[in-house]
């Protein structure tokens, strides 16, 4: 393979024109490419104007909604947003008069994308300073109604409650993101680039981004006088309009296709102008190369598509799932282009590995396209090779890659970028001065290998490409298993460590021998049979690898003393039932379980395998209910709750649970559990909007029919069922808050109370030695998993037992920190704290 990657190098590296690609940065950085502003859509002209130059096909602007409420995936679509000017321009005090601290015309990072306008010819108000303002207590004291708020803070993060609490303007330095690294004010003239969203359900006010200069500026000004006034000025339109994503393609043979993706939103030149600007110039030097003969045409055609950031994408997906289907692999380009002169830059090339996405071949071809393209950079004949070229592999993928490469996308996608640790990154100061053309240069070509290795392979290239893999996956096992062996002698807990090596040793075999399967997408079907048994060869070097390894610090303990060995297999799913069923488990049973898959160790078929030997040890009449919590419907996180789709945000074993086909899941907007089994959907019914574990809820019915609880290598710090007992007392010191959630189609914000949030204060150690001695809570194994089993009725009883001596207990925060722990506090003080008996079936 070594001589097609120099054919392929030298044909693309003599065509790829990096002045060219320069010139594109420049171009594409005067559009003011804001979310979804008509700049943004002259850009994507732009861009579809050169795809079309460079004789693509089907090139096309895909439109989709600008209206703030069309929801794609995860991911609502903000308003469109046109702007004509803005400035902010200090009236009070005299000595201050006239200071201009934002102007539109002069820097359009200076006001926050999507700010809504202030009246109509402007505004004077006087200038309150918060530094955070991202809390209630924050505001205690300060009156902000008809104000604007000064804040360290992006204004994104505190516009909920500045708007809540009246304020009509926010002024934002985003100091607080520099604290550590003091990085902007090495650049201290610079500008923070800041967006806001335009969802029509948020209430926003009109918001200015100023410097760190001007920022302390306006500090100490108002530290001096007390009162500030500013006149702020914003003469902006959020409306209902379109945008769309831009696409061509080099066409293949077939249908299956390679995606190219650069996010064209984002005003810097870096970020992400020079992303798109070598997306563009990989597209017309590979299709100049087939056309003139040098390339034969691609087996696969190669897709390129430049759109907004995670929302472009998202439409792309809900709207073209035809083509996704046929995606075999993707490639994402974000800040690429940084002079590599410039210090602590360094190309990172992101694996879809390192977020357990879509196993693939991509992230081992990728690799080795990059260490063969540095090899070439560097020759000695190389004008350039005096220019470093330094590179790594990333633990992180950009956020396209990230959402193409989840498995329930399926269409791995590693990217190139040089991350966000570059001093201009989202200020006015991200400009083309700070582009390297040869950098731009090099960027492409290995995308352009990539994008046309893929395109083109077939068996014998697959064939190379599995030993490739096989070779790299020994490496990495091998490497995994020496930084565990130079721990061995210093680590105390011996029976700790072996289970992290099992653990991880045994899902990084699991992930990369999922990985070769992936080759199967460059192999003709008809050669599928006798590849398949050439993978399967492979995939047995992988366990022996891991088999030697094994036995290699089975041999190292044995000299340090310890007598455990560990095993090649994992624990199968009768293993897991046997001990359930030790624990008293059997069927007929309803059990509430809360998980940590991890504290298992490893298991044959990861957490389906634990989980059929729960439904199967229940039966059919049994249930098996797991919590599905989610913030994401959550006002400060800025999601909208919907149960089809929302992500479980309490462990692998309850998302994958989720996902199943037989499970069952509430609707509660924060709270909501799935239930699989014979009163799955008796549990889960009428768990709407309300209190999360009040009458009726699925807590509330396993309370009653005393169901069990079980705790699988997790503490009682997960037990939901504890802040059940914390609802029986009137008032509890359970929170409330606001949540987003689609009603009839539209996204509706309701408040929640008895909002179970905080801790359980001094319970546990007051309760954990009374369950211990009354056999309330019994524990056991499963797997390697420490496990905690008890009845729910008694475990309630037996806290409000408690709680009726000293109620304090339960009370998470010191006195004055938290209004519910003071309004129990101030209850029990008045003799006014009722606290109910436990219900009975």
């Amino acid at each position: 393979m070594e001589r097609e990657f120099k054919n392929l190098y030298d044909a693309i590296e003599l065509e790829f024109s990096r002045e060219r690609c320069y010139r594109l940065v420049y171009e594409i950085f005067c559009f003011n490419r804001e979310v979804y502003s008509p700049g943004y859509y002259e850009a994507a002209k732009y861009c579809m104007d050169d795809l079309k130059e460079s004789g693509l096909s089907g090139v096309e602007i895909l439109d989709y909604p600008a209206d703030g409420i069309t929801k794609y995936g995860d991911y609502i679509m903000p308003s469109a947003w046109r702007i004509k000017e803005g400035e902010l321009i200090i009236t009070y005090p005299e000595e201050a008069k006239g200071k201009v601290l934002a102007r539109y015309s002069e820097n359009r990072c200076s006001v926050i994308s999507l700010s809504p306008p202030t009246p109509k010819g402007g505004i004077e108000a006087e200038v309150v300073f918060i530094p955070d303002g991202m809390k209630e207590k924050d505001y205690e004291g300060i009156d902000v109604k008809g104000k604007i708020i000064f804040t360290h803070q992006l204004a994104r993060s505190i516009m909920r409650l500045a708007v809540e609490k009246g304020a009509i303007g926010i002024i934002q330095d985003a100091r607080y993101l520099y604290l550590k690294s003091n990085k902007l004010y090495k650049i201290p003239d610079s500008v923070r680039w800041h967006f806001l969203l335009g969802w029509k359900f948020e209430k926003n006010c009109f918001a200015f981004s100023i410097s760190p200069r001007d920022g302390e500026y306006l500090e100490n000004l108002i530290k001096k006088y007390g009162k500030v006034k500013v006149f702020a000025n914003v003469d902006s339109e959020i409306y209902e309009g379109v945008t769309g994503n831009v696409t061509g393609v080099i066409p293949g043979k077939g249908k299956e296709e390679i995606l190219l993706v650069a996010h064209l939103n984002e005003p810097g030149a870096v970020d992400n102008a020079s992303g798109c600007a070598v997306l563009l110039e990989v597209a017309r030097c590979l299709n100049r190369l087939i056309k003139k003969g040098k390339l034969p045409p691609p087996k696969r055609s190669i897709r390129f598509l430049l759109g907004a950031e995670f929302f472009g994408i998202s439409s792309y997906l809900a709207n073209n799932k035809d083509k996704i289907q046929n995606t075999i692999a993707g490639l994402n380009l974000d800040c690429v282009g940084i002079d590599p002169k410039k210090k602590n830059i360094i190309l990172k090339v992101g694996r879809t590995h390192a977020h357990q996405d879509t196993p693939s071949f991509v992230d081992d071809l990728l690799e080795w396209i990059v260490e063969k393209s540095s090899q070439e950079f560097s020759r000695e004949d190389s004008p350039e090779s005096e220019v470093p070229f330094r590179w790594i592999k990333g633990e992180y993928i950009e956020p396209e890659s990230r959402i193409l490469s989840d498995r329930s996308v399926g269409v791995p996608t590693p990217s190139l970028s040089t991350g966000i640790d570059y001093l201009t990154y989202h200020t006015s100061y991200d400009r083309p001065d700070q582009i390297d053309p040869l950098t731009l240069k090099r960027t492409g070509i290995i995308s352009a290998i990539y994008a046309y290795f893929i395109a083109n392979a077939g068996k014998e290239e697959a064939r190379w490409l599995a030993e490739e893999m096989c070779s790299r996956a020994k490496v990495r096992i091998i490497s995994e298993i020496e930084k565990y062996i130079s721990k061995l002698d210093k680590i105390q807990d011996k029976e700790s460590l072996l289970d992290d090596i099992e653990r991880k040793i045994g899902y990084m075999k699991e992930r990369e021998m999922e990985a070769f399967d992936s080759l199967l997408k460059l192999v003709p079907k008809a050669e599928h049979s006798h590849f398949k048994d050439y993978i399967s060869f492979l995939k047995k070097e992988i366990k022996k690898v891991v088999k030697d390894e094994y036995g290699r610090i089975n041999h190292l303990l044995e000299t340090l003393n310890v007598k455990r060995r560990l095993k090649e297999k994992g624990f199968t799913k009768e293993d897991l039932k046997k001990d359930l069923k030790k624990l008293g488990l059997k069927e007929g049973d309803i059990v509430m379980v809360h998980s940590s898959l991890r504290s298992l160790g490893y298991v044959e078929g990861g957490a389906n395998t634990v989980i059929d030997a729960l439904i199967e040890t229940v039966g059919k009449k049994g249930t098996v209910i797991v919590p599905t919590h989610t913030l994401e419907g959550r006002v400060y996180v800025g999601g909208v709750f919907d149960p089809e789709t929302s992500p479980s945000f309490v462990g692998t074993l309850t998302e994958v649970f989720r996902k199943r086909k037989d499970a069952v899941r509430s609707r509660h907007p924060t709270h909501s559990v799935a239930a699989i089994g014979g009163k799955a959907v008796e549990i889960t019914k009428d768990h709407k909007v309300g209190p999360a574990l009040g009458p009726g809820s699925p807590i509330d019915k396993l309370v009653r029919w005393n169901g069990y609880i079980l705790l699988l290598g997790v503490g009682h710090e997960s037990n939901t069922t504890i802040h059940y007992a914390q609802q029986l007392m009137e008032p509890s010191n359970l929170e409330e808050g606001d949540v987003r959630i689609f009603d009839n189609g539209k996204v509706k914000v309701v408040h929640l109370t008895n909002w179970p949030t905080a801790g359980f204060g001094r319970l546990l150690e007051v309760m954990e030695p009374i369950w211990k001695k009354s056999g309330i809570v019994k524990e056991g194994k499963v797997g390697k998993a420490r496990v905690k089993i008890m009845r729910a009725r008694e475990l309630v009883k037996s806290i409000i037992k408690e709680l009726r001596k000293d109620p304090t207990i339960i009370l998470c925060h010191p006195e004055g920190e938290c209004k519910y722990c003071d309004r129990v506090r101030k209850a029990y003080a008045e003799g006014k704290l009722v606290i109910k008996d436990v219900p009975e079936k």
